[in-house]
C-alpha cells in the first residue's frame, strides 16, 4: 500500500498554470515600478497592451532599493511558460508610465528563469513518534 505522497499519480498534470513541465519558473524582472502601483495596476496594463492575463501568475513588489529611481521599486512577475515571459517583457520593456507623482519613467523588462521545486520529499522528526 503507498502513502499518499509516494502516489505516483500528479493531481496537477492537468492544471495549465503549474508551468511548462520542465520545472522552470518564468519571470519578468519589472524595474522602474511607481510604488504606488498594485497587482490590479500591471494587470489592467497588460490588458490595455493586448497581453492574455491568464498566463500572469503572480506579482511580487520588492522594498525599494538605493537601485531603485527615486519613486520606484521592482516587481518580478511570474508567468506559466516562457514565451508568456518572453512576449510580456517585450510588450512591458520601454512603456511609458505614471505613478501618483505624476513623473513619467519607461519601464526595464527583463526575463528570468529559475529551477523551481520539482519532488518534495516528507520529513519526520523523532519528536513526533509516538513512544
Amino acid at each position: 500500500r503507498k502513502r499518499k505522497w509516494e502516489d505516483d499519480e500528479d493531481p496537477w498534470a492537468d492544471d495549465d498554470r503549474r508551468g511548462d513541465g520542465s520545472g522552470t519558473n518564468y519571470s519578468v524582472s519589472l524595474t522602474r515600478v511607481p510604488r504606488d502601483y498594485t497587482h490590479d495596476t500591471l494587470v489592467e496594463l497588460h490588458e490595455a497592451l493586448g497581453l492574455d492575463v491568464d498566463t500572469l501568475q503572480s506579482s511580487k513588489f520588492m522594498p525599494p532599493t538605493g537601485m531603485d529611481a527615486r519613486g520606484t521599486c521592482a516587481v518580478m512577475l511570474r508567468y506559466v511558460d516562457k514565451e508568456s515571459a518572453e512576449a510580456a517583457a517585450e510588450a512591458l520593456r520601454g512603456q511609458p508610465v505614471t505613478g501618483g507623482d505624476n513623473v513619467m519613467r519607461e519601464l526595464e523588462a527583463e526575463v528570468k528563469a529559475t529551477l523551481g521545486v520539482t519532488q518534495v520529499h516528507p520529513s519526520v522528526y523523532i519528536r513526533d513518534v509516538d513512544r
